[in-house]
């Protein structure tokens, strides 16, 4: 299974980062939909939206700072 990951942030602070980072993963949907809503409340981002389907998953954040953070998950094959 492929999934692309998408992480867009208007200025991801602690790694200097501005724009979006886009990556091919090569695990299941539903395993990078739960690593990233945990990886959001380990590093204490307030969740703000977090939905999925067989397809998509977004989760949409915020920094204390107020700091806005997007990670979009799209299926784009399947085994």
């Amino acid at each position: 299974m492929l999934v692309v990951a998408l992480l867009s942030t208007s200025c991801l602070a602690r790694g200097g980062i501005s724009g979006e980072i886009r990556t091919n993963i090569d695990a299941t949907l539903e395993a990078i939909y739960t690593a990233s809503v945990e990886t959001l409340r380990v590093e204490k981002i307030t969740i703000e939206e977090d939905k999925s389907d067989a397809m998509t998953a977004l989760v949409k954040g915020r920094y204390a700072d107020g700091t806005q953070v997007t990670i979009h998950c799209e299926l784009l094959t399947q085994k």
